[in-house]
């Protein structure tokens, strides 16, 4: 043994001494560089989604099969990775931590030692598990939460979330400690990454790590901002080769820290392609051994950051996807249609948390566009029904029809729409929470209150006219301004008119127990409906057959007194269910207690309903109202009610009435030489139709209403129509301060 190693020294010596005088040196694989350039970074990623329109995944609570395949094909790529030394980051939605909380049994970890997926990949596999949600029904906390709940401590990482373009960012929502919506627990995020635009059709391909300035300036360094951001550059394989090969030919900076992610949906993993993956892993490794890589995390990623490159920024965009070339830039606003921009906005409100309230502005594109010169009336639009809001809700749009030279505000109302366009705060079904937030959507259309990042209405929109603008309440929408306009008028001086559409002014007729859609009730009394100073609308019914039935908690005019509710014959009542309760309207909780019926316990009698109704019926609030710089209001009513179905309108009648006591002018139904124009302005041919034109503060009674009405027109769009024609009518007469009774003409042209 001793010769051997003699013999080996001597070999070793005489190539070193062969090498010295020769003058020879032997290069590493950088050649005469001098230095290596810098690797990259590179993490490997693995998603999982919730079931939506916009994904291709199921339910994994709904199908157990579909859970276990895909946790199976989780477990073999996992082990692939560790078989190589690689660990990855698995990021997942809420669906998939549920399932794992209800499937996973002994017979399921059976593989995984014992121990359920999230688990095992943490425990067993060191893999990193970062919180992954869309925020659609439950927030990144509550995610953790899940994770928690599986007996992994979540990591502080983002996974995944709408950074461009600014107006759709959700990027201050990680800037404080985020509360459950569904759990009570508290998450912080310390580090964001994937950021995308919705549905990723824009993304910025960016490397890099760097502290985000701001949402407007997120691609700025700010030194001491909050949150560290790493890029992910292209997502794909052929990213990380791409930088590979730019830093092995010096066309880049090095000494910089670069990053780039292989994302992998875990939706595609399948036996083929955990193979073909393996094959990129296998590159991956011997680009490692060169140090032209380093395959890690994204946690640690962050940590080489701090400690080899002293935190220093580098932010780099792969040509063509910076945020300049895809057009992501803040300033220009999107454009809605040839005439009119789009921009979203949030408003700040007390009950809307640090993220405000989602507000849609719609105007023209150039003063010049505007309806009068250099001057554009803003509208503030309020959805009907019990819509959370009308920015992208997924709800009916009740929409106004644009080139006409207006502004138009659209909002979500507190906890309303889903992200990015979701508001803050939580959503209480139209009661002081979301009244709250109405005026404060009003302020801000008044010029009297900036968006979150301190701009006015007027500083969006030079031309917006702050001194014209109205309130459109759609429907049940009229109910809540109307609540609003009697909280809060003295604080929404300026506003000048309002439009309702078909609203259902009285607790009675937003449970359509009158009569509603084909289906009239025979127990309506017709001809007794009266407007009380307190009570707002009364309506009268023949009680006799009213019936509840505790089981389903349904109360119903059981006309073939069968004691059982049967389609067709008998009439259902409508409720309000809200925070445990069931809320049936005045008139009839009181007749089913005349009646002598035991109702259920968690439905609301005496103060609890009246106060539920005080914050949620218009017809309450006429008798109080003040708001001296309101003008006037005009009332749209046709022939067939989208929702009433009862012969003397008593709905159209109790409105029309309230407002005749708030205002000097009231009007039912636009002025004809409005209405015509704006449907042949859409195409529609009006010919011969017999518009009404009805004088304003003409005496509307149940008896004559019928002759007042708005005749159908059999278009889908008929009523945004009406709508329409009613705003530009009110708009022109407070610019003109033209308050006659009845037009004739345009007061400015259609064109």
């Amino acid at each position: 043994m001793a010769i051997k190693r003699k013999i080996m020294f001597l070999t070793i010596g005489v190539i070193l001494a062969a090498a010295t005088a020769a003058a020879v040196y032997i290069s590493p694989w950088w050649g005469a560089w001098g230095e290596p350039p810098t690797p990259v970074y590179v993490t490997i990623v693995v998603h999982n989604e919730e079931a939506t329109h916009a994904t291709t995944y199921q339910d994994y609570r709904e199908n157990l099969e579909y859970y276990l395949n895909h946790r199976e094909m989780l477990r073999k790529f996992a082990l692939m990775l560790h078989t190589h030394g690689v660990r990855f980051n698995f990021q997942s939605d809420w669906t998939f931590l549920v399932a794992c909380g209800m499937y996973e049994n002994a017979e399921v970890r059976s593989n995984t030692e014992g121990k359920n997926i999230v688990r095992y990949l943490k425990e067993e596999l060191g893999v990193e598990v970062d919180p992954h949600a869309h925020e659609t029904q439950y927030n990144y906390a509550d995610v953790a939460y899940l994770i928690e709940n599986l007996g992994v401590a979540p990591s502080h990482t983002v996974g995944g979330f709408i950074s461009d373009p600014p107006e759709r960012s959700v990027f201050e929502h990680f800037l404080s400690p985020i509360r459950g919506a569904h759990y009570d627990y508290t998450w912080t995020p310390e580090i964001l990454w994937g950021g995308a635009t919705y549905l990723h059709e824009n993304d910025v391909a960016v490397s890099g790590v760097w502290r985000p300035k701001d949402t407007y300036s997120f691609y700025q360094h700010e030194e001491n901002g909050k949150l560290v951001y790493v890029g992910r550059y292209t997502a794909e394989f052929s990213g990380v080769t791409e930088l590979v090969s730019k830093l092995e030919g010096r066309t880049i900076p090095s000494g910089k820290i670069y990053t780039a992610t292989i994302f992998v949906s875990q939706a595609v993993l399948s036996e083929p392609y955990i193979n073909k993956f393996e094959q990129w892993v296998l590159q991956l490794k011997e680009l490692e051994s060169q140090g032209k890589v380093v395959l890690t995390t994204i946690q640690e990623t962050v940590e080489a950051w701090e400690k080899n490159y002293s935190a220093q920024p580098n932010i780099y965009f792969k040509e063509g996807r910076s945020p300049e070339e895809l057009g992501l830039i803040s300033v220009p606003p999107l454009e809605y249609d040839e005439v009119t921009y789009q921009r979203d906005i949030r408003v700040p409100s007390a009950v809307a948390g640090k993220e405000g309230l989602v507000v849609r502005l719609l105007y023209p594109k150039t003063c010049t566009l505007s309806r009068f010169e250099n001057r554009s009336p803003i509208v503030v639009s309020v959805p009907g029904a019990d819509y959370k809001g009308s920015v992208e809700t997924g709800s009916p749009a009740d929409t106004l029809l644009t080139g006409f030279g207006m502004t138009y505000v659209y909002f979500n109302f507190p906890g309303g729409g889903v992200p990015p366009y979701q508001s803050g705060g939580m959503y209480d079904s139209r009661g002081p929470l979301c009244q709250a937030a109405l005026r404060d959507v009003i302020l801000f259309a008044l010029g009297k209150k900036a968006d979150n990042n301190g701009k006015l209405i007027t500083d969006l929109i030079p031309y917006a006219d702050t001194t014209n603008v109205g309130v459109v309440g759609w429907s049940n929408g009229g109910n809540i301004t109307g609540v609003v306009f009697d909280l809060y008028g003295g604080e929404l001086s300026g506003v000048r008119y309002y439009v309702g559409y078909e609203n259902p002014a009285g607790d009675e007729y937003v449970l359509v127990d009158l009569g509603g859609g084909l289906q009239p009730n025979p127990a309506y009394i017709r001809g007794k409906t009266y407007l009380d100073s307190e009570r707002g609308s009364v309506s009268s019914l023949d009680p006799t057959f009213l019936t509840y039935e505790p089981a389903s908690q349904k109360m119903f005019f059981d006309f073939d007194n069968d004691g059982v509710l049967d389609s067709g014959t008998d009439y259902t009542c409508g409720s309000w269910y809200y925070n445990g309760y069931r809320y049936f309207s005045t008139e009839i909780t009181e007749y089913a207690l005349s009646n002598g019926i035991a109702l259920s316990l968690n439905v609301a009698i005496g103060e609890k309903l009246e106060s539920f109704w005080e914050n949620r019926d218009m017809s309450r609030h006429f008798d109080t109202m003040n708001l001296p710089t309101l003008k006037g209001a005009l009332i749209f009513a046709s022939e067939n009610d989208h929702v009433q179905n009862t012969p003397d309108y008593p709905h159209v009648v109790v409105n029309y009435q309230g407002w005749s006591q708030v205002v000097p002018f009231v009007r039912l139904n636009p002025d004809a030489s409005y209405v015509g124009p704006v449907f042949e302005r859409g195409g529609v041919d009006v010919t011969g139709t017999a518009f009404t034109d009805t004088d304003a503060n003409t005496l509307i009674t149940l008896g004559n209403v019928e002759n007042f009405l708005e005749p159908e027109i059999g278009l889908q769009e008929a009523d945004s129509n009406y709508i329409t024609a009613g705003v530009l009518e009110m708009a022109d007469r407070v610019h003109f301060d033209n308050w006659d009774v009845n037009l004739g003409t345009m007061l400015v042209s259609i064109e």
